[in-house]
């Protein structure tokens, strides 16, 4: 498979510090890799809070909490179907 084949576009998640800084996670988190369809629907998500405003890093660890509720055994089934789902017949 070529790399334009199987390449999906991602987007980096990463808590900043401030917006005038440069990007570095805040202390105790690490940047997580989304697919950039992903990362525009927890932006969507974002514009939509007004009161209390969420930070992107808010969402993305609730989104991720949420998904943990489910247990291991949900999160892998649904890996394996996006994989199915993603790969060419």
């Amino acid at each position: 498979m070529s790399s334009a084949q199987g390449a999906e576009r991602v987007a980096v998640v990463t808590p900043l510090a401030g917006t005038k800084r440069a990007r570095r996670p805040l202390p105790g988190w690490k940047a997580v890799l989304v697919r950039e369809d992903t990362y525009t629907r927890l932006q969507e998500i974002r514009q939509t809070t007004v009161d209390p405003h969420f930070d992107l890093h808010d969402l993305t660890e609730a989104a991720i909490r949420v998904g943990m509720e489910f247990g291991a055994e949900a999160i892998v089934k649904r890996a394996r179907a996006e994989r199915k789902r993603r790969s060419p017949s």
